[in-house]
């Protein structure tokens, strides 16, 4: 009887997959007890050739891996389901160390295996870096596998639950009826940022923690290069608002009002190329690696800031109120900001109108907050106060371009 399913999204990286499928073969979980889901993304063909385990392909539209995982477990069989990805190849006690896991906690929860880089990737600094492994402490970005450890460098007990925003998807295993009960990975967040971090997040709020089994092992065949990485900041970035209008509680933190403030007129091109020019320089003394490991993080950081001011750009050119957050300083602002703009763009009116007035009591002099109220206004087409609020944020504002974009608009 099969009793876990593991779901392996993928998009056009067949030769990825298949050696992936191979290594499966060698698992000591019981052939009968497992099946494996390949959920293909609108990609390149996968031959479906025959394997000795149980196995499944299904298909869809490209939609994001959040999409195809969903639909991975929809096609399940297994009581619990198991993600990992189409770069990952399992040790041969995966399957068995999350199996016996779920059977030992006998209670709904997620269990969280660990991922390595794949032996073949050369073990350099900047790997280590994005596993937070590094000497001198910091990096983890990737995955911060140090935070599960105690000083001596210990895993943690997998009976103390992870609250820090563990949930990745190279490696995680969860009770499948209570993924569907609380919806699976939101489908808004078509790329691979944030997806697997929101419906920890959600499993959290209702009370299913999760626990480490740092034996539960498998080894990401992924070599990645600083300007390879800054890209995916910078998507990562891009994503923030639509996490934070998912969980709006995490926006003062992951918005970073504070950090896009202070890295204005900061050059991103120059700080990659002052990282870049250390980055293949193996020197072993300390300040060396030091400035080395301090241009990466800089570096990084700014593609993530640059990544949060796009994204909010893009989000404001439909709901102008996303443009109110860069110009506030306060959490609960910050917070019932985005609340409000989440409200907005499903039409919740009444609700986004109950957030403004929660934001400007927490920042009444900041000129976006009349321009907040004129944007709820005017959808409920009440031009006239519009034009007013509008005016009064344009008054409160230096010639800000949005109210007077409006004010025109609205005098026409």
């Amino acid at each position: 009887m099969i009793e876990l399913s593991v779901v392996i999204p993928t998009f056009s990286r067949v030769g990825l997959l298949l050696w992936c499928l191979e290594e499966y073969k060698n698992q000591s979980l019981a052939k009968d007890k497992f099946e494996i889901v390949v959920v293909n993304d609108g990609g390149a063909e996968i031959p479906q050739e025959d394997y000795p385990y149980n196995i499944k392909f299904v298909s869809q539209e490209n939609k994001g891996p959040a999409a195809a995982r969903n639909l991975g477990v929809k096609n399940a069989s297994g009581k619990t389901v198991l993600f990992v990805g189409d770069d990952c190849l399992p040790h041969r006690h995966l399957l068995y160390r999350h199996w016996i896991s779920h059977r030992q906690k006998g209670f709904p929860c997620s269990i969280q295996g660990y991922t390595d880089w794949h032996p073949s990737i050369p073990p350099d600094d900047f790997h280590r870096f994005l596993h937070g492994k590094t000497k001198l402490g910091g990096g983890g970005l990737q995955a911060n596998w140090n935070a599960l450890k105690d000083k001596q460098g210990n895993w943690i007990s997998s009976d103390v639950p992870l609250d820090g925003g563990f949930f990745l998807t190279t490696n995680i295993s969860v009770d499948k009826e209570t993924f569907l009960f609380y919806g699976g990975f939101p489908e808004v967040l078509k790329e691979a940022c944030w997806e697997d971090i929101s419906l920890g997040i959600t499993l959290l709020s209702f009370g299913i923690r999760t626990y480490l089994c740092n034996d539960a092992a498998n080894f990401h065949y992924h070599r990645q290069a600083l300007d390879g990485f800054v890209k995916r900041q910078i998507k990562e970035g891009r994503w923030r608002p639509q996490l934070c209008a998912l969980h709006p509680f995490l926006a003062p933190q992951l918005l970073d009002v504070e950090g896009m403030r202070r890295a204005e007129g900061e050059s991103l091109t120059m700080y990659v190329e002052a990282a870049r020019v250390l980055h293949y320089n193996r020197d072993d003394m300390v300040q060396v690696q030091e400035a080395r490991q301090n241009r990466w993080a800089l570096a990084l950081r700014l593609a993530s800031l640059e990544g949060i001011k796009q994204g909010l750009q893009e989000r404001g050119e439909k709901c102008h109120i996303w443009w109110a957050v860069r110009h506030l300083h306060l959490p609960d602002a910050i917070m019932q900001t985005v609340s409000c703009a989440a409200a907005y763009e499903k039409e919740d009116l009444e609700f986004a109108t109950v957030c403004y007035e929660w934001a400007n009591k927490q920042e009444p002099d900041a000129w976006c907050m009349p321009a907040i109220r004129g944007e709820i206004l005017l959808k409920q087409g009440k031009r006239a106060d519009a034009l007013a609020a509008f005016r009064e944020s344009l008054s409160k504002s230096a010639g800000e371009k949005w109210p007077k974009d409006r004010v025109e608009e609205l005098s026409k």
